[in-house]
């Protein structure tokens, strides 16, 4: 009776082990990955600014998992949410970004996966600054058609957005009154007003 227990245990981790995803190859997809930032440039201010970077897919895909290593700046702090999926499920402990499908049902579509909220300090300096993720895995699981794991990125795969922070920010137009109104001033970042 012990030996047909360990066998049926040991045929039900063999089981769980390809539902999980051990045997994994890449998805003949045409879906692209893209990294997008509700702003690139910047002046420095003497106080701290935020910018928004959301990781997306060209259109919705079904996922399992993904997991990947957040770029930030030294001395730039953020925060990671999700977006279109779950919120069950999602980690982020200051340098890795994990979700999984808490339920495993293999019914989870998303468009835009997660969004990189960016403190840029106060104290920046001038120069240019690259925010994004590296390492970026994300997996497919399903169910009833079968498949339990498809690829769709790994390894080397680096979204990312450069943001420009420029040394300066100063007047264009003066202050000036006209019929009794004061007209204020548009300020443009940097060294010249091109």
């Amino acid at each position: 009776m012990n030996k047909i227990k360990k066998l049926g245990i040991a045929v039900i981790a063999l089981a769980m082990c390809l539902l999980l995803g051990v045997t994994v190859w890449a998805a003949d997809s045409e879906v692209e990955f893209e990294a997008t930032a509700s702003d690139t440039d910047f002046c420095i201010t003497g106080e701290e600014q935020t910018v928004t970077v959301i990781i997306s897919a060209s259109e919705a895909i079904g996922l399992f998992s993904l997991d990947a290593d957040l770029i930030v700046p030294a001395g730039w702090s953020a925060t990671v949410s999700s977006v279109d999926l779950p919120e069950d499920g999602f980690f982020y402990n200051g340098k890795n970004v994990i979700w999984i499908d808490s339920e495993a049902a293999g019914d989870v579509s998303a468009k835009d996966l997660f969004k990189i909220d960016v403190t840029i300090p106060a104290s920046v300096t001038a120069g240019t600054y690259t925010v994004g993720v590296e390492n970026l895995e994300l997996t497919d699981l399903t169910i009833n058609g079968k498949t339990y794991s498809e690829l769709y990125w790994t390894e080397d795969a680096t979204l990312s957005v450069e943001i420009t922070v420029k040394a300066h920010a100063y007047p264009t137009t003066p202050e000036y009154k006209n019929d009794g109104e004061t007209h204020t001033e548009t300020f443009v970042c940097g060294n010249d007003a091109s």
